[in-house]
């Protein structure tokens, strides 16, 4: 399986599944949901005001996007309200969430938009578990998540984050280096 970071306007990800999270206090949308909401000519503002999508943790909706993004499906996970912490456990809580989604529908890619502010430590081990969460649903060899940042600078962050979790010639970021031929 491949992890990695992208910054990227949603139009532009191509994956099986793009995932956000959407806050019950966030009206419009903001972040993934917001961009996608836009695309979509505000299917998802819609929703909510009509009262059948309203972003309470643990809320799970599933929406075909009908080609207007390039992954066909979008998974909003409801996180409740946005003064909520989202730190390193809920993050992992998240991505669990996604990854059990992911599973049912049996896809081997997946993008997902995990707003923490963590330290680079925090997000070296939030992206261990975010692999690890993923491991057991996709693909071995064909599985990929992509993380998707808000700006060049939170990619930059993530990418690090990555590279320490997961350096390259070792087994799932530990053991020994892998022999060079």
């Amino acid at each position: 399986m491949k992890i990695g970071a992208l910054y990227h306007d949603v139009t532009r990800v191509e994956a099986d599944l793009l995932v956000a999270p959407l806050w019950s206090d966030d009206r419009p949308p903001r972040g993934v949901a917001g961009f996608a909401d836009w695309h979509l000519c505000g299917f998802l503002s819609r929703l909510m005001i009509d009262g059948r999508l309203h972003g309470a943790a643990g809320e799970t909706t599933l929406i075909a996007v009908q080609g207007r993004l390039l992954a066909p499906r979008l998974l909003l996970l409801g996180c409740g309200r946005h003064d909520a912490p989202f730190d390193t456990e809920a993050g992992a809580a998240h991505a669990g969430r996604a990854a059990a989604v992911a599973g049912d529908l049996k896809i081997s890619s997946v993008a997902i938009e995990v707003p923490v502010s963590e330290t680079r430590a925090g997000l070296r081990s939030l992206v261990t578990r975010i692999g690890d969460a993923f491991a057991g649903v996709l693909p071995p060899n064909e599985g990929e998540v992509q993380v998707l940042a808000g700006s060049e600078e939170e990619c930059e962050r993530w990418r690090a984050a990555i590279r320490d979790a997961f350096p390259r010639g070792t087994a799932r970021g530990r053991g020994p280096a892998l022999p060079r031929r």
